[in-house]
């Protein structure tokens, strides 16, 4: 921590290793606060995230040992496909409608499609290819009458 003008800021060396991601070969910023103990909390908090941060890079680059002997397996995704079939029919026997069905996954598709690219996981959604029955004994809604 560095302490100019009244403010303490956060000061760090990005690692040797890892300079080749950054422009810069030191991290500095204004910690907003004129608290020491605010300021230490608050460089330990950065601390944690820039390492599990920077474990994340360093594991990305590393090779994985014998991954050429390492068979892709269908299996996964027919347990994934299989997940999602049950609950749309858990959902059915649960007396709701088709229509309701379909909106409760697309709820669910969105989520899941929203946490894929956040937690930087490599797969497709298996909500977003599920089947849904026809449902033919749906009546229409009726509009409700002026008065």
């Amino acid at each position: 921590m560095l302490y100019r003008d009244g403010v303490y800021y956060y000061v760090r060396r990005v690692p040797h290793d890892l300079t080749s991601l950054y422009d810069l070969k030191r991290l500095c910023f204004s910690l907003k606060t004129k608290s020491a103990s605010a300021a230490v909390r608050v460089s330990k908090s950065i601390n944690q995230r820039l390492e599990d941060y920077w474990l994340g890079l360093r594991l990305q680059n590393m090779d994985i040992p014998a991954i050429q002997v390492v068979r892709a397996s269908d299996a996964a995704d027919d347990a994934t496909l299989c997940l999602a079939a049950k609950f749309r029919d858990w959902c059915i026997e649960k007396i709701m409608g088709i229509k309701t069905v379909k909106l409760v996954f697309a709820s669910v598709r969105a989520i899941i499609n929203l946490a894929i690219p956040e937690e930087g996981f490599d797969c497709s959604n298996v909500f977003a290819k599920t089947y849904f029955p026809n449902d033919d004994s749906s009546d229409s809604r009726q509009p409700i009458g002026m008065i």
